[in-house]
């Protein structure tokens, strides 16, 4: 059983563009793994389908700490050519970034929108709300012992079978407040 990481990826980089943000970032999790490699090619599939540049200054290995967050955020944020929104790729790194912004300075959303992965219970202690994608646990658990169940049952089966037992559900981008059109559209000065 997985989540969709591509399509849940697309869909948040996707929000941001259609905010009108061009200049988005990602700090994104180890290539080396699964989750890693489908977020990243999530993001890749949205900027080119929306024929926007792929700009690799932009994508930041933050290897799902917060450690390695704050420091990609940094650097991003040193940039000349700063990004107007960023797309973060766990929770954790989530809490980096937001350390960093506090740090440097850049208000949220009006001079960089957020979206997060991973929707955490204190995410409402955020000032603004946390837009973010949220992983469906509560059916990952309820699925997880029937999927057991059924390999218990049957193992032969379910070890020929491979791939067509895999379970893939999908996440849900849930909009709140830290993302809003880049300042360039709104008016604000930047």
């Amino acid at each position: 059983m997985v989540v969709d990481n591509l399509r849940a990826s697309f869909e948040a980089t996707w929000h941001l563009i259609e905010l009108g943000h061009q200049h988005i970032a990602i700090i994104a999790g180890p290539e080396a793994t699964l989750t890693g490699r489908e977020r990243l090619e999530g993001f890749r599939q949205a900027l080119q389908e929306a024929h926007l540049p792929l700009s690799e200054v932009y994508i930041r290995p933050g290897g799902f700490s917060m450690e390695g967050a704050h420091r990609q955020a940094s650097e991003v944020f040193h940039l000349s050519n700063q990004p107007t929104a960023i797309l973060v790729c766990n929770n954790r790194m989530t809490l980096g970034l937001m350390r960093a912004l506090r740090d440097l300075g850049p208000k949220c959303p009006q001079e960089v929108s957020v979206v997060g992965f991973d929707d955490f219970d204190w995410s409402d202690l955020f000032s603004p709300r946390l837009t973010t994608v949220v992983q469906p646990s509560y059916e990952m658990g309820k699925r997880a012992p029937e999927m057991l169940l059924q390999v218990i049952q049957a193992p032969d089966q379910h070890f020929e079978s491979g791939e067509r037992n895999r379970l893939v559900l999908k996440a849900e981008l849930r909009v709140r407040e830290l993302t809003a059109p880049p300042a360039s559209l709104s008016g604000s000065p930047r």
